[in-house]
């Protein structure tokens, strides 16, 4: 079984309005994110927090997903992740910001298929999302204090760098100009 946590709890503080529910053609930017998650995934969890009834309204419909609502999550996303690993039930798990619409069903198949307890994807030389775990990771992860950040788990590990042709592992939404260019790169003039 293969289990996804989605994190989708922060202000969106740089953008002019909540970016999870922002239009990308006929869905939302989360709903593109999960889909593409429960492509092979088994079990999605979204972690929300700021407008959790929001992204819980535009998910409300898809087997496999399980919202959780993160109380902390002006805390950090470290503390949304915590609380999105309390919801697995197994040790292979993805994890992706909600952010990234675009990113392939083909990339995390790739990612499965490589060996490595961590394994993150490279466009270009450059690592992105989601990162891959197995083993030991999730506890790993659950015993830092909540103030912790992840890359710090990761870069505390051995991990698999697989290159793949996906440039949307590295294309979230920080900024309206972010969320601009990804409409139209991909979704064509709206």
């Amino acid at each position: 079984m293969i289990e996804a946590i989605v994190l989708a709890a922060g202000w969106s503080s740089r953008t002019s309005i909540f970016k999870m529910t922002l239009p990308l053609g006929e869905k939302t930017v989360l709903e593109h994110t999960v889909d593409a998650m429960l492509e092979v995934c088994n079990k999605v969890v979204v972690v929300a927090g700021h407008n959790a009834d929001e992204c819980e309204k535009v998910l409300k419909k898809r087997q496999g997903v399980k919202m959780v609502v993160n109380r902390d999550f002006d805390k950090g996303m470290f503390s949304s992740v915590q609380r999105g690993l309390k919801e697995l039930t197994n040790d292979i798990f993805f994890i992706l910001p909600g952010d990234q619409p675009k990113v392939s069903p083909k990339t995390l198949t790739r990612l499965l298929a490589a060996d490595g307890d961590i394994v993150n994807p490279s466009y270009k030389g450059k690592k992105g999302h989601p990162v891959l775990f197995r083993g030991d990771c999730r506890q790993g992860i659950l015993a830092m204090p909540e103030d912790g950040i992840l890359r710090d788990f990761i870069q505390s590990r051995e991990s698999t760098v697989v290159d793949v042709e996906d440039e949307g592992i590295l294309l979230d939404i920080d900024t309206d100009e972010d969320y601009e260019k990804i409409k139209e790169t991909f979704f064509g003039k709206e």
